[in-house]
């Protein structure tokens, strides 16, 4: 009988959430002193680039304003020497007296468990917006309003009063970046418009770091040449990197001897964008075959404001062409409202596939992280003396299923110096439905981010990666 042998792994989730703190930009900084207008182009403040998107004339620019009429048509009385942002021209060294629209670009996505706010300063009749967009250019939050805190006109201003009015979004995505500008109803442009207190609050980083290791055993029936990893909802473009190391990457990575050093064509590992999905492969036409052969693969990934891996999916090729059924069982930390009750789940997630595995016998230990991630990358015999035993025998797991390990951190709190180390065997299921061949050994390295305090410390796990069909508590 023939059959195809697949593996699976297990990754793991970490989510240190710290106290948010929302972050204002009044544009006060640096002070313009005796003058009325300046051009700074870009502007940049708590890592948010402000420039115009405007390319018309070739040499648009943003810039600091004082709330006077000398400086700005969009000044509202009283006169000030509050500074707020606007656009204009570098040629002309003019800054607030144009309606170009105002980009602001994050470096790290912000918290969407909180809006996002600005204030426009125009002419009464101007409707203003404020839209959010990812990396990928897709809207994920928009507002528009009519400015309601109306006041006169500043000397040396003519025209209608001028009004300010704050416009508020909270994200339904990730915001890459946000676009502001205003229009009139019925007319071809919009009216000229500054900004100020431009508010978002800093998301804490979630930490996945996973794949660290494993060992996995390839076909023994068959010669295969490639290994493939698909991370769903993973965007190898985004910035700052969802990715941050896959291995093999590189030979400064890998021992020079030993069984796992890969063969000729299998290193370095290659990530390849796929829209907002990533494909991680290692190897391809040119790599040398192998049949029945542990190998070792890894990959680290660091994602901001939300989980947005949606699913693992992991498989042997030759040249490319997939063999044997996908599977991802997944090692998750899980529902931790604080330190030494950390739960840990595996849950059978299956790529669509329904594939079923023994899994088991399952060790959870507190190690040094430090010590962890060197034998990790070495790939040494991992054997962890402050290791214990969470479930003991091999169990069974359909797809779907979900085995839930209950206060298994030993009350130690999880840091930057410590890591929580979860290690379990694979198996294949066989034709009577009992343990059949090993496919291989996962060791996930769970870490935190920084945590100041333990107290402020909750591990959870996004919901989206938790839709069993059917679940069993293990017990301990």
């Amino acid at each position: 009988m023939r059959f195809h042998l697949v593996w699976q792994i297990a990754i793991c989730l970490v989510i240190a959430s710290l106290s948010a703190s929302a972050v204002t930009i009044d544009f006060e900084t640096p002070s313009l002193g005796a003058l009325d207008e300046q051009v700074k182009n870009p502007y940049v403040d708590s890592g948010i680039t402000f420039t115009t998107t405007s390319t018309v004339w070739g040499d648009e620019v943003v810039g600091l304003v004082k709330n006077n009429g000398t400086a700005t048509s969009a000044c509202l009385p009283p006169v000030s020497s509050g500074q707020l942002l606007g656009t204009g021209r570098s040629a002309a060294t003019d800054v607030g007296n144009s309606d170009f629209q105002i980009r602001a670009d994050f470096s790290t996505p912000p918290d969407i468990s909180n809006p996002i706010s600005v204030e426009f300063q125009t002419s009464v009749d101007a409707t203003v917006q404020l839209r959010l967009y990812d990396s990928s250019n897709s809207l994920v939050g928009s507002a528009i309003a009519t400015p309601t805190i109306t006041g006169g006109v500043c000397p040396t201003n003519v025209g209608g009063p001028r009004a300010r009015q704050s416009v508020s979004v909270l994200p339904t995505g990730i915001p890459s970046y946000a676009l502001m500008d205003n229009f009139v109803v019925g007319a071809p442009f919009g009216r000229v418009f500054i900004i100020d207190n431009f508010t978002f609050t800093e998301a804490q980083p979630i930490t996945i770091s996973g794949l660290r290791n494993f060992d996995i055993v390839s076909p023994a029936d068959l010669e295969v040449n490639d290994f493939h990893i698909e991370l769903k909802g993973v965007d190898a473009t985004a910035s700052p990197a969802q990715i941050d190391h896959i291995y093999p990457q590189n030979l400064s990575w890998l021992p020079t001897t030993g069984p796992n050093v890969p063969p000729n064509g299998w290193y370095p590992g290659s990530i390849q964008p796929q829209g907002q999905d990533t494909l991680v492969t290692y190897g391809g036409p040119s790599a040398d075959f192998i049949v029945n052969r542990k190998m070792h693969f890894g990959v680290d990934l660091t994602q901001y404001g939300e989980q947005a891996l949606e699913e693992m999916c992991m498989y042997w090729t030759i040249d490319g062409n997939r063999v044997g059924d996908e599977t991802l069982p997944l090692t998750i930390i899980a529902d931790s409202p604080a330190p030494g009750e950390t739960t840990v789940q595996i849950v059978n997630q299956d790529c669509g596939l329904g594939v079923r595995r023994w899994v088991g016998p399952l060790h959870v230990g507190v190690v040094d992280r430090h010590a962890l991630v060197e034998e990790l990358v070495q790939d040494a015999e991992i054997l962890q003396s402050a290791n214990m035993m969470v479930m003991s025998e091999p169990r069974l797991m359909e797809p779907g299923d979900v085995l839930t390990f209950e206060n298994v951190d030993k009350g130690t709190p999880l840091n930057d110096d410590m890591s929580l180390l979860a290690w379990h065997d694979v198996f294949m299921v066989d034709e009577r439905g009992m343990q059949g061949e090993y496919v291989g050994t996962s060791y996930t390295a769970f870490n935190a981010t920084s945590v100041p305090e333990p107290s402020t410390v909750a591990l959870l796990a996004p919901a989206l990666l938790l839709m069993p069909r059917r679940k069993q508590t293990a017990g301990r």
